[in-house]
């Protein structure tokens, strides 16, 4: 269940699931310009908390970057959340409104980018 709470992190999407880690963005901290972002990293987040456990076993030993991926920040000036992920989440309205949900966040304040450091790499 989402909370009511905007949130910020990343995510990854495998077989119409998300899977993800996030903060609450009212405990986030902001960078100089004002934007918010979590200090979690794609790679030590799979790794070492293997955060697809124990929902998709079979991702066990499988490489992070092979599945769909992305990050959310938020722009403090601007009220608006950026969403850098991969195009084939960017380009999908069901993603779109998974994450949105996931993340309780207000569609018309998401901004959705493509990113080339979220490409998925087989």
């Amino acid at each position: 269940m989402a909370s009511s709470y905007p949130r910020i992190g990343i995510f990854w999407v495998y077989q119409h699931k998300l899977i993800s880690k996030s903060i609450q963005l009212s405990q986030a901290s902001y960078s100089s310009v004002g934007i918010a972002d979590s200090n979690f990293s794609h790679i030590d987040v799979w790794e070492s908390e293997k955060v697809y456990l124990p929902e998709c076993p079979t991702l066990f030993d499988s490489e992070y970057q092979a599945l769909p991926r992305g990050r959310i920040l938020f722009d403090k000036k601007n009220n608006t959340f950026s969403m850098f992920a991969d195009r084939k989440i960017v380009r999908s309205k069901h993603y779109r409104q998974m994450i949105i949900n996931a993340f309780s966040l207000q569609a018309q304040k998401c901004i959705w980018r493509t990113d080339s450091h979220y490409v998925v790499f087989s």
